[in-house]
């Protein structure tokens, strides 16, 4: 393959240079630059990271298992639609998805969902068998494109990749337990669902993964007095045991999207499913024994809600995205209360009979009391070196300081923290900011703290 050994000519007159650090060597590109970057990482291990934009030249035998194969779209077909055997064969030594399978650098790619030229599940093929610590950037509305705001988070990853590999990055003065913890810790055990990086983890008060578990886009997440872990994926929810066993699951079909699951008492799980509008209520057999219908002008599914959660009154509080509301259902599906809010995405009932709310693009939480006066607001430029971008899930704290999930898929990936916690007179006093073990983070669940999640006893 000449485009091989012309990579690896390259990388050899970079590291021959007296101006190279010995340590890190980044490639990047987009489509064809995209393939040839997994091609890079996976030919030659001097290369430390690679950012590829909706690479091409990825998954030439996608057809012969019911895909788009992406661009060139090298194997032709029969007049039954049959691949070539022999092209297909060969095309195997020229497909990125097969370097990338040998690619141990850190990795960070974008997808267009509606790209037409290198389709998202020739991306994935190659994304899925990535070894080294990886992230991808999931455009629903983009086609074969390098915006700037994809361009920009490349190369903040790349930097903070420089940063963590020489050991620049400086410690807070300010934080008190800088001497024996990293930079952007919490400094407590958390489980999130990291959407971009398409996984649930578990993780310790210094910031370690200690446990993770695969997952499509997980929105939401908990952990259950037993241990076990229960989340929303794209396509359903699951609980599992901390060795990695499916004791319950629910899977969604078609185009629905599932984006929000909470513990119910009995063992029970309570899911929200887009597509269909409803909340439904599944006991540990699989069945649905409460169907609640839902209200709503969007009809695409993606657009229909967010956080979805059943309340001690037995109602519902919905957050829902496209029609800029959270709403309160009672059991019936009878709307009994509405807090307006443009890009709503979710609202959580606290202790107080107040709702703290999510409010998605709108870069901004609010504390409504009863009467949806704000009792309590940060602003999107508040919290000094956390600007609030797309705000997801959140969790309010028995000292009454909040978790939150700072979002940036939409432009602003590697900007800010991806989780902070903020006191009530809004002063940051824990954050996670690595985009090296995660993604972009929309769930988070404190552990170790007194409470029955199916009792209604954890607040997020």
């Amino acid at each position: 393959m000449s485009c091989g050994k012309l990579l690896v000519r390259a990388i050899d007159f970079l590291t021959s240079r007296p101006e190279w650090d010995g340590k890190v060597l980044a490639v990047t590109g987009h489509s064809q630059g995209g393939g040839q970057s997994l091609v890079a990482g996976g030919l030659d291990d001097r290369v430390t990271i690679i950012a590829a934009g909706v690479p091409a030249i990825c998954d030439h035998n996608g057809q012969a298992a019911g895909r788009v194969n992406g661009w060139p779209k090298l194997v032709p077909t029969d007049d039954e639609g049959k691949p070539d055997p022999k092209i297909l064969q060969a095309s195997r030594y020229v497909d990125a998805v097969n370097f990338a399978s040998r690619c141990r650098a850190d990795a960070i790619m974008s997808v267009g969902f509606i790209d037409s030229v290198c389709p998202p599940s020739s991306c994935y093929a190659a994304y899925n068998l990535l070894k080294g610590n990886q992230q991808i950037i999931n455009e629903p509305l983009m086609g074969h494109a390098a915006p700037q705001h994809i361009q920009s988070a490349f190369f903040a990853r790349i930097l903070q990749h420089v940063e963590q590999i020489k050991g620049t990055k400086k410690t807070r003065k300010s934080d008190p337990k800088a001497d024996t913890m990293p930079v952007h810790s919490l400094g407590k055990a958390f489980a999130c669902a990291d959407y971009g990086g398409n996984k649930v983890c578990l993780v310790d008060e210094r910031g370690r993964i200690t446990w993770q578990y695969p997952a499509k886009r997980p929105q939401d997440i908990w952990v259950l007095p037993n241990g076990n872990i229960l989340f929303s994926h794209l396509k359903g929810a699951i609980e599992v045991t901390r060795d990695k066993k499916i004791v319950w699951e629910f899977k969604t079909s078609g185009d629905n999207e599932i984006h929000a699951c909470q513990p119910l008492p009995a063992g029970k799980v309570m899911v929200a499913e887009s597509g269909p509008m409803r909340i439904i209520e599944i006991d540990r057999d699989g069945e649905i024994t409460r169907e609640v219908k839902l209200t709503t002008q969007c009809k695409r599914a993606h657009g229909q809600m967010r956080c979805a959660r059943k309340i001690a009154s037995g109602n519902y509080i919905v957050g829902q995205y496209s029609d800029n509301v959270v709403r309160e259902y009672d059991p019936s599906g009878k709307i009994v209360r509405e807090i307006p809010q443009r890009m709503a995405f979710g609202g959580i009932r606290l202790p107080n009979s107040n709702t703290l709310v999510a409010t998605g693009d709108a870069h901004r939480i609010i504390e409504v009391d009863e009467n949806n006066k704000v009792v309590w607001e940060i602003k999107e430029n508040d919290l000094p070196g956390n600007p609030l971008r797309f705000i997801a899930g959140m969790q309010r704290l028995p000292n009454g300081n909040t978790l939150v999930c700072n979002w940036g898929g939409h432009g602003h990936v590697g900007e800010q923290p991806q989780i902070f916690e903020v006191t009530r007179d809004k002063k940051v006093v824990g954050e996670i900011f690595d985009f090296e073990r995660f993604g972009t983070l929309t769930g988070v669940f404190l552990l170790g703290l007194d409470g029955d999640a199916a009792n209604f006893e954890v607040h997020r």
